[in-house]
């Protein structure tokens, strides 16, 4: 076994400098004050820092779970745009089948103004189908957005939350140490 630290074993320290009477309340050093209200209120600092930071952890995880529910909801409105565009692509080929046999039952040939009439509203339903998926899109982007900046204001919860319980350590001990030194 290697001697460090004036004789002592390796792993060991010295400590027979510190004075210690082995009494309650007694300081390493020698100091015999204690003051139970000084204790008190140093603890109420880490208690209250705690307390903020356990709130802004929650305040993040209702952040997260919000953010959850919007992706949900994005996913939502693409699959119901999608159903409207399905059912306007089923209208538009009823009302093309539709005009087909009106002209066929008149006996006008598919030719000029006739063509020219279906040619239009098959464009004019597919102008629909295309706004209706680029409105879900838009709106789903939206909901995308909104759910990334509760994630990052979550992490900026959780942030402050971490500082908060750093700083009521940091005011525990300085309150501590002031009121005892």
């Amino acid at each position: 076994m290697s001697q460090h630290y004036g004789g002592m074993p390796s792993g060991y320290m010295n400590t027979s400098k510190y004075k210690n009477t082995g009494k309650a309340g007694q300081q390493f050093g020698g100091s015999s004050s204690f003051n139970g209200q000084a204790a008190f209120n140093a603890a109420q600092y880490g208690i209250e820092g705690l307390s903020e930071g356990l709130g802004l952890f929650n305040d993040a995880g209702f952040l997260e779970q919000k953010a959850g529910l919007k992706d949900i909801s994005a996913k939502g409105i693409i699959e119901e745009g999608e159903q409207r565009a399905s059912q306007i692509e089923r209208l538009a080929y009823k009302t093309t089948g539709t005009q087909r046999a009106i002209i066929a039952k008149s006996g006008v040939t598919f030719s000029g103004s006739a063509v020219s009439v279906m040619a239009d509203t098959q464009k004019q339903f597919r102008m629909d189908i295309y706004r209706t998926r680029l409105t879900a899109a838009s709106q789903s982007n939206a909901m995308g957005y909104s759910a990334m900046w509760d994630r990052i204001e979550a992490g900026n919860k959780r942030t402050a939350g971490v500082a908060a319980i750093g700083q009521g350590i940091l005011k525990m001990g300085a309150s501590y140490a002031a009121a005892t030194a």
